[in-house]
């Protein structure tokens, strides 16, 4: 599974963690689900951070475990925005102007062969095990 999509990949960690019966293994999966998508520098970590810090709660973790989760990607989400920002206030070359999902309706400009990516690395995740 090594050549597989990262996105893929941190999907079937996922449910593995909702399928599984051990508090253990499943704290484990969703936190490998975790490590893959910060890899990738993914947006979809932000449903994951969510997903797992409702987990926490569910299973009895302190509360500051959960709040960090959420902080987390909260953080992701204002990285993401401020990107989106920074790139409407440039001018580009030989562009096109999309609608982008992330911003809500508000234009993006992509110039052809620059890759728009947001700063998921920066962030790190305590571990609650």
């Amino acid at each position: 599974m090594k050549e597989a999509d990262a996105s893929l990949q941190a999907k079937v960690w996922i449910r593995l963690a909702r399928a599984s019966n051990n508090t253990f293994k499943q704290c484990q999966a969703y936190e490998k689900a975790i490590e893959i998508l910060k890899k990738e520098s993914s947006v979809e970590i932000v449903e994951v951070y969510i997903e797992f810090a409702e987990w926490l709660l569910r299973n009895g973790y302190e509360l500051k475990d959960v709040v960090d989760n959420l902080f987390t990607a909260s953080d992701i989400l204002v990285d993401i925005e401020i990107d989106n920002d920074e790139d409407e206030d440039e001018e580009p070359e030989k562009g096109s102007t999309i609608f982008s999902r992330n911003s809500r309706g508000k234009k993006s400009k992509i110039s052809k062969g620059t890759k728009n990516k947001s700063n998921i690395g920066a962030k790190s995740k305590k571990s609650v095990i």
